[in-house]
């Protein structure tokens, strides 16, 4: 096994528990120990596989406000909101 070294003060990892199941826990790496931020219901001495995600992973968005797409129509006087524009596109022409 090779020396986990430079691990972030909280990380997520995600657990195999048997062939099957996965769950994502946040848990902090202390002196050679995973310890979980939040209740794991595991039975006792169970065996499970930590995946640890690189470092420079990066982050899914929470929300699609979080997206760097989001708003770039803000400034924009012809389209007050999305239904209205969608309506006016979807309208036979004349």
């Amino acid at each position: 096994m090779l020396p986990i070294t430079a691990m972030p003060q909280a990380a997520y990892a995600t657990i195999r528990i048997g062939k099957q199941a996965t769950m994502t826990i946040p848990a902090t790496y202390e002196n050679g120990v995973f310890k979980p931020l939040d209740d794991v219901k595991l039975s006792e001495g169970t065996r499970v596989e930590v995946h640890i995600p690189a470092e420079g992973a990066p982050k899914r968005p929470k929300s699609v406000r979080d997206l760097p797409i989001f708003g770039m129509w803000a400034d924009r006087d012809d389209i007050p909101d999305g239904v209205t524009y969608e309506d006016r596109i979807r309208r036979p022409r004349e």
